[in-house]
């Protein structure tokens, strides 16, 4: 099948039907993504394990906002309006296919808990930021309370980095205590507080502020994974990003080179380059290379022995510990999928993925032959590089259980639906405006001044 075919069946979900519209005016509806845009910061911002670390209390936020959250989309029909995209066909068979194999686990008892709580706190965010947005405006809002968790994960950073790992930067927070995991994360978030930075003008200083911070907490973590999802997601840019960003990034990369290599240690830089094994001065990094490396030939070795449901999900440390005392985990997502759970559910993990980028890359495409709908273009291209970094990351560390992926693809289909409304909207008032203004539609206004926050009719005051 040709690009340009397989993208065609990944084209926006249909208009939304008269039900659908019933269900959007829901008030249950509108109080959970009210609700859910705080439990949305929670998770991209690790607030809760922040709270967690400063007062040594577990406040149990996650279950305490997700279950009225998931009430509120089973409620109003967010379930129905997330399955109008195939990324939600394509996690959820996942998700069934991890469900399968705890059965056939090595260990069924640590397989079953890995699986539950997949299920049940990873799982479910897809549903909440696709079920949930049902407009542009909301969508706004999601994108808002991620970038707004980006920058606390930025600011913890500073804070709450230990010193286990000697001069990488990490958090000694949940699931990011590891640097590489931290890298991986900053790598997805950052690229909304880009697009806040792109869309304020008030915003735009210290959002690019904290995006350059973030860039350069990613370096210092030295983890070389992201490195080289750092040149992706340059590479991303310079090939699919507009004209002007493209400049931008060839006239601001070579200049934040110069700086970072006055301010970045030669240690880092030292194990960024440890990409051989004959690498002088990075005796830790090349030993981690070849642990490495033979986990991801057990890996590998265990997917052809146990090629339909894995030796079990988050039982491959286990096997490989117990067969030649290798108590590692695959350190590759997706060879880690394929050999806990089966080639099968790296298949349903791939196609989610590939799914979700093209839904994000079809509204893009959309909105860039239209110059009233920059800010809309722009979300979908700062999502879009986003994944680029974390899937590039991912082939460097274990994150099949996490919420990211399944999140994203519920918000590809939010996003597809609220994009082309928004278009139809907006064609409709240029229409208008352009009929009074002599029958010229593109010229009865600029379009900054019509679009850029939305309806002309002002809004009531609350």
């Amino acid at each position: 099948m040709s690009p340009t075919a397989l993208q065609s069946s990944y084209r926006a979900p249909a208009a939304p039907s008269a039900a659908s519209d019933q269900s959007e005016n829901n008030p249950l509806r509108h109080v959970a993504f009210k609700i859910a845009l705080g439990l949305i910061f929670l998770r991209f911002g690790m607030f809760h394990f922040l709270l967690l670390k400063l007062t040594h209390v577990n406040f149990h936020l996650i279950p305490l906002l997700g279950l009225p959250v998931m009430l509120g989309v089973a409620l109003s029909g967010g379930l129905r309006r997330t399955f109008r995209g195939h990324p939600a066909l394509y996690w959820s068979l996942y998700a069934l296919w991890l469900m399968a194999a705890v059965p056939f686990s090595t260990w069924r008892g640590g397989s079953l808990t890995t699986v539950v709580g997949f299920t049940l706190v990873e799982y479910p965010m897809m549903f909440i930021l696709g079920g949930l947005a049902s407009n542009w405006r909301e969508c706004r809002s999601v994108l808002h309370a991620i970038a707004w968790g980006a920058v606390v994960s930025v600011l913890a950073g500073f804070l709450m980095r230990g010193g286990r790992e000697g001069a990488r930067m990490a958090l000694e927070l949940g699931t990011m205590a590891n640097a590489n995991d931290y890298a991986a994360h900053l790598l997805l978030v950052l690229p909304f507080v880009l697009w806040v930075g792109l869309r304020s003008r008030w915003l735009r200083v210290p959002a690019l502020g904290v995006f350059a911070l973030g860039c350069y907490m990613i370096l210092m973590t030295a983890s070389r994974g992201a490195g080289i999802a750092l040149l992706a997601c340059l590479l991303f840019l310079l090939v699919r990003a507009p004209g002007r960003w493209r400049a931008a990034v060839i006239i601001t990369v070579p200049v934040a080179l110069l700086l970072l290599l006055t301010v970045v240690p030669s240690s880092v830089w030292t194990r960024l380059r440890a990409l051989r094994m004959d690498t002088a001065g990075a005796t830790e990094a090349v030993e981690s290379m070849m642990l490495r490396q033979r986990t991801l030939q057990r890996g590998v070795a265990e997917t052809l022995r146990h090629p339909f449901l894995g030796v079990g999900p988050a039982q491959f440390q286990n096997v490989a510990g117990q067969a030649e005392k290798l108590w590692l985990v695959p350190h590759n997502t997706y060879v880690e999928i394929s050999s806990e759970c089966g080639i099968p559910a790296l298949i349903a993990y791939l196609a989610g993925i590939v799914s979700t980028f093209l839904l994000f890359h079809s509204t893009y495409n959309q909105c860039r032959r239209r110059d009233d709908c920059n800010d809309i273009r722009n979300a979908a291209l700062c999502v879009m590089l986003g994944m680029v970094g974390y899937c590039v990351a991912s082939t460097f560390l274990s994150l099949a259980y996490t919420f990211y992926m399944p999140a994203l693809g519920g918000f590809a289909v939010a996003l597809a639906l609220a994009a082309r409304r928004e278009i139809g909207e907006r064609e409709t008032l240029s229409a208008a405006s352009g009929a009074t203004a002599g029958g010229r539609p593109w010229a009865a206004a600029k379009p900054a001044a019509v679009f850029s926050i939305g309806p002309v009719a002002p809004r009531k005051q609350r």
